[in-house]
C-alpha cells in the first residue's frame, strides 16, 4: 500500500457518477479460542469470546440468515422514492470547506500514547477513526484512511477534511474494533495497510471474519450481542446497535452491525464506542447491565433526510439524548465533518449540539466535538 493512497485527494466539486451512491445506500451498508497467535511482537493465546448472562438471539432471523432490529417496525420507504432523493444528490455536486483540523506529529503522538494514563487518551482522526489508550492498551476504532468512502477510487463519498496524519505514522494499536461494513467505517486499504503493518487483534460483530481475514488480518475474533472477551485486563464488550449492513445489493443484513463498549479492570474506566446507530432504548440497556461509561463517542452526522434516515443514525439531538441514558460522563461526537453523507451541511451538527446542549441544561465542559486531530484526556 502506498503513501499516497491515504493523502487527501483534491476537495473541488465533482460530478458522481447517478450508480454509484445509489448502490451504495440502497443496499448499505461463532465463538473462537484457544489459538496461539502473534500480535505485534507479542505471543499470546487468543481471549475466549465469553458471554454475559442476559445474552439472546432475539436480533437472529428465525431461518438462520442474517439479522434485524428488534426496537421499532423498519423504516418502511418507497425504493423509487429513495432511488429519486439519491439520484438528486448524485446530480447536486454540493462543495463544502473543511471542518477545523490540524496536523498531528508522528513522534510527539507516539510519546504522547505511550504515557500511562488516569481513565483515557482519545485522538479524533476524523469520522468514526479514534485512536485511544485505555489501560494499557492502544486501541483504534473504526478505521477509515481512504480517501473516498467507496468499493472503487475514481467515485464515491470524497474525504473533504483531511486527515491529520497517515495510517502507517500512527502508534500501532493492539486492538482494532470494527462496528459494521459500510465503506465508510470497514475499509480495505485500512485493513490491509494496519496488518502489514503489524497484525493487531481484531475484534468485529458477527459474519465479517473471513472478509476481514481476507484482507491480511491474521488475528480476528467475531462477536454477537452482549458477547465479550478479555485482553491484557481490558474487557470489549459488543453492544447492540440499530443499524443495517451491506457492501453490494445482494448481502443486506447478511453481517451484523454493533456497538462496544470497553472497560479497563484496574482503573474502572468504561468508554462506549456507538459507530453508527438510530436511537432506540438499548443505549439504557448498557447502562443498566455495564455501567455507564467515563466517554462516549456517539455519532452526531448523516441525519437528513429524516423518511430516510431515521431508523439507522441519530440526530445531533439523540446522540445527546444516548449520551443521557447511558449516564455517561463525557460526551465525544463522531461520524460527522469529513464525508458527505447526507443533506445537511457539513457543520450543522455542531450547531445543533450547541443548542441542544443549552436547551437540555447539560454541562458544556462535559460535551466535546473536537477538531480533527483533536484529543480528549481524563
Amino acid at each position: 500500500m502506498s503513501r499516497r493512497s491515504y493523502e487527501a485527494h483534491d476537495r473541488g466539486r465533482r460530478l458522481r457518477p447517478f450508480w454509484l451512491p445509489a448502490l451504495l445506500a440502497l443496499s448499505a451498508c461463532t465463538c473462537q479460542s484457544g489459538d496461539m497467535a502473534m500480535l505485534g511482537q507479542h505471543s499470546f493465546e487468543l481471549p475466549v469470546v465469553q458471554a454475559h448472562a442476559w445474552y439472546d438471539t432475539r436480533h437472529h432471523n428465525p431461518d438462520g440468515g442474517g439479522f434485524h432490529n428488534i426496537w421499532q417496525p423498519p423504516n418502511e420507504y418507497a425504493t423509487m422514492k429513495a432511488a429519486g432523493w439519491l439520484l438528486g444528490r448524485a446530480f447536486t455536486g454540493r462543495s463544502f470547506e473543511p471542518i477545523a483540523h490540524r496536523q498531528l506529529d508522528p513522534a510527539e503522538l507516539e510519546r504522547k500514547m505511550a504515557e500511562p494514563v488516569n481513565h483515557f487518551r482519545v485522538y479524533w482522526m476524523g469520522h468514526s477513526s479514534a485512536l485511544m489508550r485505555i489501560g494499557d492498551s492502544l486501541v483504534l476504532t473504526d478505521p477509515m484512511f481512504s480517501p473516498r468512502a467507496s468499493p472503487v477510487g475514481f467515485a464515491g463519498p470524497e474525504r473533504i477534511t483531511p486527515l491529520p496524519l497517515r495510517l502507517d505514522q500512527i502508534p500501532m494499536p493492539d486492538v482494532v474494533i470494527i462496528s459494521h461494513n459500510h465503506y465508510d467505517h470497514l475499509d480495505q486499504a485500512s485493513i490491509t495497510e494496519l496488518s502489514r503493518l503489524r497484525q493487531p487483534l481484531y475484534l468485529v460483530p458477527l459474519g465479517l471474519k473471513a472478509l476481514v481475514e481476507s484482507w491480511g488480518a491474521a488475528h480476528v475474533l467475531e462477536l454477537d450481542w452482549w458477547q465479550y472477551v478479555e485482553v491484557d485486563g481490558v474487557i470489549y464488550t459488543c453492544t447492540p446497535a440499530q443499524h443495517f449492513s451491506s457492501r453490494s445489493p445482494f448481502d443486506r443484513n447478511e453481517t451484523l452491525w454493533a456497538s462496544w463498549a470497553i472497560e479497563d479492570r484496574t482503573s474502572g474506566t468504561r468508554v462506549y464506542f456507538g459507530g453508527d446507530t438510530g436511537y432506540a432504548s438499548f443505549f439504557s440497556d448498557i447502562a443498566h447491565r455495564l455501567g455507564s461509561p467515563d466517554l462516549a463517542m456517539i455519532p452526531v452526522g448523516a441525519y437528513q433526510p429524516r423518511w430516510f434516515m431515521r431508523e439507522v443514525h441519530v440526530t445531533p439531538e439523540e446522540g445527546l439524548q444516548a449520551y443521557q441514558d447511558l449516564g455517561a460522563t463525557e460526551f465525544l461526537g463522531i461520524h460527522w465533518g469529513t464525508f458527505d453523507l447526507a443533506d445537511e451541511p457539513l457543520t450543522e451538527p455542531l450547531e445543533r449540539v450547541s443548542r441542544s446542549v443549552a436547551e437540555r441544561g447539560l454541562n458544556p465542559n462535559r460535551i466535546h466535538l473536537l477538531e480533527v486531530g483533536g484529543s480528549l484526556e481524563r
